[in-house]
């Protein structure tokens, strides 16, 4: 990773995995890393303000940071030209902001901006993640992170709580094994 990371060097390296995707468009997960930069963008703009609604003591926020200091390295080093190797990051480092993002979504009310709404879409609706599908990224996005927040009472939907949590519950009693 740059020893310090500029707006500038996050703007520059985004704009390659922009390019990136859009080069690639026809290839597998193309459209993931072309959501991840756009994702990235408005995540990294919004950082400040997202910092009281994410709590950065939970291990995915480590992975996320991880990856994105990796992703940073690859695309500023060359190390772009292998697609596949860099799509198969940005998916990984796509989850992990989704989550993010969700978090974010129900600690703020639902306040998160069309970028962020755009990027939880994505991962509710894309297909390739639901709720029951068996993988840890979709227990905690769908299950765990909405039960730990509703707990934790840090969280600013007042009397809208049950609405905005039982959705998610209501789908997971519901729907059998990878359903949606």
């Amino acid at each position: 990773m740059p020893s310090v990371i500029t707006s500038a060097t996050l703007n520059k390296s985004i704009n390659r995995l922009e390019a990136l995707a859009a080069a690639n468009s026809s290839r597998v997960n193309a459209d993931c890393v072309a959501m991840c930069a756009k994702g990235l963008r408005s995540f990294l703009q919004g950082i400040e303000g997202n910092e009281k609604y994410i709590v950065t003591t939970l291990p995915i926020y480590e992975f996320f940071r991880a990856h994105l200091s990796d992703l940073l390295l690859r695309v500023e080093n060359g190390g772009a030209a292998d697609f596949d190797a860099l799509s198969e990051l940005c998916f990984a480092l796509f989850e992990e902001m989704a989550v993010l993002t969700r978090e974010k979504y129900l600690r703020a009310g639902g306040n998160v901006t069309p970028v962020e709404e755009e990027v939880m879409r994505y991962f509710e609706q894309s297909g390739l993640w639901r709720i029951n599908d068996g993988t840890l990224v979709s227990e905690y996005y769908f299950v765990r992170l909405p039960m730990a927040v509703l707990r934790s009472g840090t969280h600013a939907w007042g009397e809208n709580c049950a609405n905005a949590f039982s959705i998610t519950a209501a789908k997971v009693f519901e729907s059998g094994p990878g359903a949606p």
